[in-house]
């Protein structure tokens, strides 16, 4: 039987269609970008601890790439973890929660800044992302993002 961490990868990989929108609270301005993201699984194995882990890299066309390493805690379900982010030699460390097999909730806490994102696969092919920042307990940004998984045929 598959766990909700293996679901819920499983079913990002592909190449997604997307639009982000961010608003800054800060200056009130908003921007808005259209992004062709591919993310591709590139391992499954024990990563750190003989944990569950997935390695997949998220690139985005003549721009960046993201690697994303998922390690599932040891609990029953592996349903929860930690997850690094690695751009450009930078690794952040995010803390996550899978719900279901089609709800995730990442989370980076420093001393003065959540960053929290709500990504929800409305179907295997449509999903939906919120996120918002807040420092020193205000918010000063959030971001809406949907995208559609492009069907090769």
């Amino acid at each position: 039987m598959e766990k909700p961490l293996e679901i819920f990868i499983k079913s990002s990989e592909g190449v997604w269609k997307s639009q982000q929108t961010i608003y800054d609270f800060t200056t009130k301005t908003s921007s808005i970008n259209k992004l062709d993201i591919k993310v591709c699984l590139l391992n499954t194995k024990n990563l750190e601890q003989d944990l569950d882990g997935y390695i997949c890299q998220y690139k985005q066309k003549n721009y960046k790439k993201i690697i994303y390493k998922y390690s599932a805690s040891k609990n029953s379900c592996r349903a929860s973890g930690t997850l690094k982010k690695i751009y450009k030699n930078i690794i952040k460390k995010y803390i996550f929660k899978v719900y279901h097999h089609n709800y995730l909730k990442v989370q980076y806490l420093n001393s003065s800044i959540l960053y929290t994102e709500y990504t929800y696969f409305i179907h295997k092919n449509i999903k939906l992302s919120v996120l918002v920042i807040k420092k020193f307990n205000l918010y000063t940004a959030a971001c809406f993002t949907s995208a559609i998984k492009i069907i090769k045929t």
